[in-house]
C-alpha cells in the first residue's frame, strides 16, 4: 500500500485583519520538535521536528515522520485574496480513503504519477496533469522539492494552483463554501516528507514570472488581479526620452 502527505488549508475561524507569515527554519535548533506551538506551528508528535542538510534553499527543512500531522495557525480577516507558498518533498501515493472536503477550501495529494491532485466542489478530485500551455508539469517525486503555489479568492470561493511556478489550474471552486483562511495543515501518514520556504501572504510570491500563455502579463499577476489569464491586455507605452 502506498500512502500520501495531504496538504490542506481549512478555513472554518474568522480571525483579525492581515496575513503575512515566512518560516524557512533557519533560525531552530537542530531537532527541535513542534509538539509544541513554535511560530504558529504545531505537530501532532515528536516526529515533527527541524533537520539538517536537507533543506531547500539552505540547510534547515520541517522533517516529518510517518503518522504525524503539522499545522499552522494563521490569522486573516474575510473575503482575502491569499497566497500559499512553500517548498515540498511528500510521501506520494494514492487518493485519501476519507477527504475531509467539508471543512478545508484547499485539498490536495501527490498521486503516484507525481501529479498533484487537488480536492473540487461536490466532493470531486482535479489531477493536474497539464500546464496552461499543455506542457506536462514537472513531476512531483519523494526525494526532492517542488515548489507548490496557491492562490485563493475567499470573496469567490475559487482558487488556481502553480507547480514548479507553472500554472496548473485556474478557476476551481474550493471543496467548502467558506470566507476565511484559518490554517495550514499537513497529514503524513506514513514514510517521510521534508517541508521548507512557507510563505502566506496576500501579495504575490516571489519569483512568480511565467506566462505560459505568451501574452506579455505574467500568468501570476493575471490570477492576482483577476482570478483568469487570457483576459488581460497590454497596455500601451508612452515613452519620452
Amino acid at each position: 500500500m502506498l500512502f500520501f502527505s495531504v496538504i490542506a488549508i481549512a478555513a472554518e475561524v474568522s480571525f483579525g485583519a492581515g496575513v503575512a507569515f515566512y518560516d524557512d527554519f533557519e533560525s531552530y535548533a537542530v531537532g527541535q520538535s513542534f509538539i509544541m506551538a513554535t511560530n504558529g506551528w504545531q505537530a501532532s508528535s515528536t516526529a515533527a521536528y527541524v533537520t539538517n542538510g536537507v533543506g531547500y534553499a539552505n540547510s534547515k527543512a520541517l522533517a516529518m515522520g510517518a503518522s504525524v500531522v503539522v499545522t499552522n495557525t494563521v490569522t486573516a480577516a474575510p473575503n482575502l485574496k491569499i497566497w500559499t507558498d512553500f517548498q515540498f518533498m511528500p510521501t506520494i501515493g494514492l487518493q485519501p480513503a476519507v477527504p475531509q472536503t467539508n471543512t478545508s477550501s484547499f485539498l490536495a495529494y501527490a498521486n503516484t504519477n507525481g501529479y498533484l491532485v487537488v480536492a473540487v466542489a461536490g466532493g470531486g478530485w482535479y489531477v493536474c496533469s497539464n500546464q496552461l500551455d499543455k506542457v506536462t508539469p514537472t513531476l512531483i517525486t519523494s526525494n526532492g522539492y517542488t515548489r507548490i503555489s496557491v492562490c485563493q479568492d475567499f470573496s469567490t470561493n475559487t482558487f488556481a494552483v502553480f507547480v514548479a511556478g507553472n500554472l496548473v489550474a485556474q478557476g476551481l471552486s474550493f471543496p467548502a463554501n467558506t470566507n476565511t483562511y484559518s490554517s495550514l495543515l499537513i497529514d503524513n501518514p506514513d514514510y517521510s516528507s521534508c517541508l521548507d520556504t512557507v510563505r502566506i501572504t496576500t501579495d504575490i510570491p516571489p519569483g512568480m514570472t511565467s506566462d505560459l500563455d505568451g501574452n506579455g502579463i505574467r500568468d501570476a499577476l493575471e490570477i492576482h488581479l483577476v482570478g483568469r489569464t487570457g483576459v488581460m491586455k497590454s497596455g500601451t507605452l508612452l515613452m519620452l526620452q
